[in-house]
């Protein structure tokens, strides 16, 4: 049976001296209000005629973004991961397990992640982080029974990924794989929030320009001028990273199971970092950046997804220190800014844009500066992150989607009403407090 939603968030008292432990009271406070399920109707693994329309029932609990904005009350890929670095830092192990579980259901059930648990959105999946829960949740738990059905289940997420999300250099892009309905379905839903101004009249090139659209919302990137509105075209950064990332956990599981299996997933993991290095890394601005093989060349933007690339394990010592430089690019007062303003024109106003800071953009980017040894840069990310996030709630009891990192307020570029959230801001802000003591 679904839980039903908390009404209105709760809110501890904490003394103003201690803002930042009023944020942490109340994280601790509301984790309930945004928890569901188990479900009810879950289907067996192995059944191939699905709904049409409705919920995918998960057969464990699960959490979801927030208690307030009924769009956002659905069960996120990457979101979700957010959330469980904050449950697992919250002391509930169990609870991020069962988040686990339930990504392995869907890998079962579907193949892949898709991008929430709707019937009738199953055209694309989000940036695969199932790999990276899995291994936060072993590392707390020790369950190797479990560790080897999940490490299983694995696999063939990353067999999806290589099999229809792959490009002729042997890296990865975003994609979809929806029919005509379905594409004609995200356009819809999309323009509900007037975000799309400009779509081709003609049959073929209005399909074309629909596969680009769903693949950015498959890169979480919803909406954004970082692909030039092509982005099926690029091999991008962040799910490089995040592959390559799944390559060696899964070497690393093979370790730990001692199946003899480990040899093949560093192979893979190496032959992506060399096509990787050869293909996305910017010499003259000395940041990664975002494949075009459709016109052989680096897309123009500076992003945040850049650091995703450290997080993954992608780049040298001395590609790594580059990179570390190379901040001021990104980074303002309040935090990191979401793409570089000011070097293409932007025809419309874009969420996953300058000014905006996102949580998981700051999460990935410290988590890749630890990754390399970069922990002063690291702190100095965390230490924005935390003080902006706090600030914030002092002034309005609440948590937020996104930021700005300019202002350092919620003055946000917006293509919806930013709503108050949970999920990935709970969890970054979380691990931006551990960073800070701890790196």
């Amino acid at each position: 049976m679904t839980a039903p939603a908390a009404a209105s968030p709760v809110v501890p008292r904490r003394a103003a001296a201690d803002p930042v432990g009023a944020v942490k009271d109340y994280i601790a406070a509301n984790w309930a209000s945004v928890t569901h399920g188990p479900d009810e109707g879950v289907l067996p693994v192995g059944t191939r005629l699905f709904p049409s329309e409705g919920k995918i029932a998960l057969p464990a609990r699960y959490v979801v973004p927030t208690a307030a904005y009924q769009p956002f009350r659905l069960f996120f890929y990457w979101d979700t991961y957010f959330a469980c670095e904050g449950l697992l830092r919250s002391g509930q192990t169990a609870l991020a397990k069962a988040n686990a579980d339930n990504f392995l259901y869907l890998i079962e059930l579907l193949g892949f992640v898709s991008n929430y648990n709707l019937w009738q959105d199953l055209d694309r999946s989000q940036p695969p982080v199932a790999s990276l829960l899995v291994r936060a949740v072993y590392e707390r738990t020790g369950d190797k029974d479990w560790l080897a059905r999940a490490a299983a289940t694995l696999e063939k997420e990353h067999a999806f990924w290589m099999a229809f999300r792959c490009g002729p250099h042997g890296l990865n892009h975003y994609g979809s794989h929806g029919t005509p309905a379905q594409l004609e379905r995200f356009l819809q839903v999309a323009n509900e929030y007037d975000r799309i101004k400009h779509v081709p009249a003609g049959p073929i090139e209005r399909m074309a320009f629909l596969r680009h659209l769903v693949a950015e919302g498959e890169s979480g990137w919803d909406f954004t001028p970082r692909f030039g509105h092509r982005c099926a075209d690029h091999y991008a950064t962040d799910l490089n990273g995040l592959l390559h990332r799944h390559e060696l956990n899964q070497a690393w599981f093979c370790g730990e199971l001692g199946n003899g299996r480990a040899a093949l997933w560093h192979e893979r993991a190496r032959a992506r970092r060399e096509r990787f290095n050869a293909l996305c890394w910017d010499e003259a601005r000395g940041l990664y950046g975002d494949y075009d093989f459709r016109d052989g060349r680096l897309a123009p933007l500076a992003t945040a997804a850049a650091y995703w690339a450290l997080w993954g394990g992608l780049a040298s010592p001395a590609r790594a220190q580059r990179m570390a430089d190379n901040l001021p690019l990104l980074e303002r007062e309040h935090g990191l800014l979401t793409c570089e303003p000011g070097v293409v024109p932007r025809a419309q106003v874009y969420q996953w844009d300058a000014p905006n800071a996102w949580p998981p953009l700051q999460f990935g980017a410290m988590a890749g500066l630890l990754e390399v040894g970069q922990k002063t840069a690291a702190r100095r990310l965390a230490g924005k992150y935390v003080a902006t996030v706090a600030r914030n709630f002092a002034a309005t009891g609440l948590l937020w989607e996104k930021y700005n990192a300019e202002t350092g307020g919620v003055d946000v570029a917006e293509e919806y009403e930013s709503p108050p959230l949970m999920d990935w801001t709970a969890g970054t802000f979380l691990y931006a407090c551990d960073v800070l003591e701890e790196a």
